[in-house]
C-alpha cells in the first residue's frame, strides 16, 4: 500500500515536471527588495517602507526612490537556458496629480550577490521595457514582464542571482516641483519570478 501511494506521488511529480509549469521563485523580503533615493544616498530602504517598495516621491522632498528586485536563480546554473521566465509584482496605485505616470523596468548587466545603496545609482544596466500607470486602472494591479532573455544571459554568464530595478520617468527627469508624495508603490510580498525549465 505505502510503495503504491509513492508511485503515484512520483508520477504525480514527474507529470507536473514534465508539463512545464512554471516554478515561483520568491525573493527574501529582507535581503532581496529594496528601495532608496538616488539623490541622497543616505536613504536606503532593505524590505522597502511601510507602504512597500516605493518608487518615486515618498514624501515633500525631491528622493527619486527606486526599487530593487534581486532573485536566486543558483537551482537554474545547471541547466544554464530556461523556456520562460515572467516577472510579477502588484502595486497599490500612483500617487500625485498626475492622471498617469510612466515607469522604468531595467535588468542589471552585472551580477548582485547582497543589494547595496549603490545599486540605486549603477549605470551597468539594461532597459527592458516601459509601463504606464493610470488613476483610473483597478489596483491593486498585478503587472507581467517577460524576461527570459535577461534570466538567461545571467545564466550564460555563469550568475547566480538575476536582478532589476524600477523607476518612476516623471520624477527622475523632472523631480518634485509640486513637493507632494508622487509615485507608486510594489507590494513586496506580491514579487515573484515564475521560471519554466
Amino acid at each position: 500500500m505505502i510503495f503504491r501511494k509513492l508511485f503515484f506521488v512520483l508520477i504525480i511529480t514527474f507529470c507536473f515536471v514534465a508539463c512545464g509549469n512554471p516554478i515561483a521563485v520568491k525573493p527574501d523580503l529582507k535581503r532581496d527588495l529594496a528601495c532608496g533615493s538616488s539623490i541622497c544616498s543616505q536613504i536606503w530602504c532593505p524590505g522597502g517602507i511601510s507602504a512597500g517598495l516605493w518608487i518615486g516621491h515618498g514624501n515633500q522632498f525631491d528622493h527619486r526612490y527606486r526599487a530593487l528586485l534581486r532573485f536566486d536563480i543558483r537551482p537554474f546554473i545547471i541547466s544554464g537556458k530556461v523556456k520562460k521566465a515572467v516577472l510579477k509584482f502588484s502595486v497599490l496605485g500612483i500617487y500625485g496629480k498626475q492622471s498617469a505616470r510612466k515607469f522604468q523596468l531595467q535588468y542589471f548587466t552585472s551580477e548582485k550577490m547582497l543589494l547595496g545603496f549603490n545599486d540605486i545609482t549603477d549605470v551597468r544596466v539594461k532597459n527592458i521595457n516601459v509601463f504606464t500607470l493610470q488613476r483610473k486602472m483597478k489596483y491593486p494591479s498585478t503587472l507581467s514582464f517577460d524576461v527570459s532573455s535577461e534570466l538567461n544571459s545571467a545564466l550564460y554568464k555563469g550568475f547566480g542571482s538575476c536582478t532589476f530595478r524600477v523607476l518612476d520617468k516623471w520624477a527622475e527627469k523632472h523631480g518634485n516641483p509640486e513637493n507632494i508624495g508622487a509615485g507608486t508603490a510594489i507590494i513586496p510580498n506580491s514579487v515573484k519570478l515564475y521560471i519554466t525549465e
